[in-house]
């Protein structure tokens, strides 16, 4: 091929476009590798008397969490979600029909990991008798 002719090809936009069509690397491979890369989704949870911050948190399906809570508090907490969740690691955690419930005492910092495995809206909630109605609320939204 001509020096001219290779020019012609693949100096142009419908040159490019054709050269990266015959590498032929799926789209979705190379996301799935970022993602991978990337590693956990790291989320951090203050509580207190008697809220969350932050009380909305935002996940991706099937993607692992690192959630890091923390009790600034006078008083034991908890945090109780219905989500769905898979490969829960937490030694304190019930992990009762997939889902949690973490306990943490006073100035503890509960770590665990976890990752969903349902779309939706679930909230959470410290279940300790009248903490949920003094607003410690929260909810995890998972989208896909």
């Amino acid at each position: 091929m001509e020096r001219r002719e290779f020019l012609r090809i693949f100096g142009s936009t419908t040159g490019l476009l054709v050269l990266s069509s015959c590498i032929n690397i799926p789209e979705n491979t190379m996301g799935q590798a970022t993602a991978e890369r990337a590693g956990p989704q790291e989320i951090s949870i203050k509580a207190d008397e008697f809220s969350f911050k932050p009380n909305k948190i935002l996940l991706k399906l099937q993607k692992p969490v690192s959630l890091t809570i923390i009790n600034k508090g006078k008083i034991a907490h908890d945090l109780k979600t219905g989500m769905p969740i898979k490969d829960l690691e937490y030694q304190q955690a019930d992990n009762k029909n997939g889902t949690f419930d973490v306990d943490f005492e006073v100035g503890h910092t509960a770590k665990l990991t976890f990752t969903p495995i349902q779309t939706g809206d679930f909230p959470f909630f410290c279940d300790i008798k009248g903490h949920k109605e003094s607003g410690m609320v929260g909810t995890f939204t998972v989208k896909a």
